[in-house]
């Protein structure tokens, strides 16, 4: 099953986009069912408060999350979609759940919920009293898993296909909240405000705390000298799909804007930001969401991490054998070769010399010593223990390994 991992502060509205998300996927035509897996399915006895109220209970927390979302994507239904509805604040863990959709071979996005502290504080302190003792946290809680909270970079390749949705007040700008989230954050370790082309943001500018980057000055404080773009700021990379909202229910939608210039004033970014992004409701920009990440590719495992199937001692020993007799085989054609290709029997005895489809028209691009060939056929029997051939027959064992000197005597 294709996965999507929202992220997000706590209470940022993360729950009420998954569920307005849950009725556009099934409206798609390659959607027929939606798992959401959050903190009340993974962890029923327990509250918000509680998943998060110790480091060890935060583990166990992550665990069970995890350990849901594994079973859901290693189901063989296509047609399913797996939506991870947690905080998901630590990129660590976001990396572990991108490995499970490679090794299931599915698709893997990141859907950043974007919202403001103080909001989230608002919010979770007007909950309705039936749902606030199991969904609210503490105020002291809150505030810590903002600070603790690592933003999203799509430059990482666990975090992308990367989609934001912001869920603010319109008095904010699509920006802020970006800037919010990675000025409060204590993990912002590559440069990820440039990456997020929220240096140039009025908060930024009214920022009265010292904020210098590395081999960077900030335009406010050195006049007109211009700060050193990193390597990261030169970097090109894919747009990000956001949306800006004017309330929960009504989200406006706008791409990611990067930033040419890190000169350029606040208001003039605020303009262009307005002028580039029309105002959507939720479910369009929900629609684009779901179109654009079911379009992706899907995610390939990598030969280091694939699982080999051992071949069996029998074969091994058949395989040792038969490679030897054939490295004999060609050493001797070797001293009769007249020109074209060589005649390498596959089988020994009576039907190698009784049927010509016992033979293999062996191409010989160049003389190999005996040497050469000894060390080729270790390197074959040392390959073949955790890629052993289909066809184990002693026909097919033949064909495999002559197939296998061909390649390496062309070069």
């Amino acid at each position: 099953m294709p996965g999507l991992i929202l992220t997000g502060y706590p209470a940022a509205g993360k729950t009420t986009v998954s569920k307005v998300l849950r009725e556009r996927a099934l409206q798609q035509p390659t959607i027929e069912d939606v798992v959401i897996i959050n903190e009340e399915s993974a962890c029923p006895d327990w509250t918000k408060e509680e998943c998060y109220a110790t480091s060890l209970a935060e583990k166990k927390t992550r665990a069970a999350l995890k350990a849901a979302f594994d079973r859901a994507i290693a189901t063989s239904n296509k047609k399913t979609l797996v939506v991870l509805d947690s905080l998901n604040y630590i990129k660590g863990f976001r990396y572990e759940l991108h490995c499970l959709s490679k090794a299931a071979g599915e698709r893997h996005g990141i859907l950043w919920i974007l919202n403001q502290a103080s909001v989230v504080e608002e919010w979770n302190d007007d909950r309705p009293q039936d749902v606030k003792e199991r969904e609210s946290y503490s105020r002291e809680q809150l505030h810590e898993l903002i600070l603790r909270y690592e933003p999203p970079d799509d430059r990482n390749r666990w975090d992308k296909p990367m989609f934001s949705v912001d869920v603010a007040p319109t008095s904010r700008n699509v920006l802020d909240s970006k800037c919010d989230a990675v000025k409060r954050s204590v993990y912002n370790m590559h440069a990820l405000e440039q990456s997020l082309a929220v240096g140039t943001t009025s908060d930024v500018a009214s920022d009265t705390r010292p904020h210098v980057e590395s081999g960077t000055t900030s335009a406010a404080t050195a006049g007109t000298k211009q700060p050193t773009k990193s390597a990261f700021s030169r970097a090109k990379r894919k747009p990000t799909t956001t949306a800006v909202s004017p309330a929960i229910e009504t989200v406006a939608v706008s791409n990611d804007i990067n930033a040419t210039t890190q000169e350029e004033s606040s208001s003039k970014v605020a303009s262009t930001s307005a002028e580039a992004s029309p105002s959507k409701s939720l479910e369009e920009q929900l629609d684009d969401i779901l179109k654009a990440f079911l379009s992706s590719e899907e995610l390939r495992q990598g030969a280091s991490t694939q699982q080999h199937v051992a071949a069996s001692a029998n074969v091994l020993s058949e395989i040792d054998a038969i490679t030897t007799r054939l490295v004999s085989a060609i050493t001797t054609a070797q001293t009769l070769h007249t020109g074209g290709k060589l005649q390498v029997p596959l089988v020994q005895g009576r039907e190698s010399t009784t049927t010509t489809s016992s033979y293999y028209a062996m191409s010989y691009p160049r003389m190999a010593g005996l040497p050469e060939l000894r060390r080729l056929r270790r390197q074959y029997v040392q390959w073949v223990r955790t890629h052993p051939p289909d066809d184990t027959s002693e026909k097919g064992i033949a064909e495999a390994f002559i197939r296998y000197l061909e390649d390496q005597l062309r070069h």
